[in-house]
């Protein structure tokens, strides 16, 4: 391998191998069908081996394909369950509380 794999080749090779196709894995990223064909022939350029088995109409995940993408699902669920756990962890509450009633109730 000549460089290291980003995130966003990751993101990049788990949708085509969710969407099954360029098309449909461009509007899930909100790119255009040749950025991701570019992107995706720079990818295995530079990790020295074909992802997908591409046709006119699908992209079938290869056994190199099927294990990056099996990565960036991994990746991206880790990242996920991240940023649940730290959410709001700044966020402290402060202030004075108020408890309003009718009589009837007090």
């Amino acid at each position: 391998m000549q460089d290291k794999l980003s995130w966003d080749d990751l993101q990049l090779v788990g949708a085509v191998a969710e969407y099954g196709n360029l098309t449909r894995a461009a509007q899930a990223l909100g790119l255009n069908h040749s950025s991701v064909y570019r992107r995706l022939k720079k990818i295995e350029t530079r990790v020295g081996v074909r992802l997908f088995d591409r046709s006119r109409t699908q992209c079938v995940p290869t056994a190199a394909g099927a294990e990056a993408a099996a990565v960036a699902a991994d990746c991206a669920e880790r990242i996920g369950n991240l940023q649940l756990q730290i959410a709001g962890r700044d966020a402290r509450l402060s202030g004075v509380i108020r408890i309003t009633s009718t009589d009837s109730l007090l």
